[in-house]
């Protein structure tokens, strides 16, 4: 996670999916663009809407997704 947005996430959610989301996808989490542009913004929200409409990642985890989101 360090390597993809080094100390740029101060939220401790976001953090806690973030180590979640690395733990599931490893180093495919680099290839979330918008999504982790999002986040390095800090755009929290925008970051979760990210997630279900801009991947087929909560489609794949289930309801670890709505537990993230």
């Amino acid at each position: 996670m360090k390597q993809i947005y080094g100390d740029s996430v101060t939220c401790p959610c976001a953090e806690n999916v973030l180590v979640d989301m690395t733990y599931n996808l490893g180093p495919q989490l680099s290839d979330f663009t918008t999504f982790n542009s999002l986040i390095m913004g800090g755009n929290w929200d925008a970051a979760a809407d990210d997630l279900i409409t801009g991947t087929a990642w909560c489609g794949q985890v289930g309801r670890r997704c709505d537990r993230n989101v």
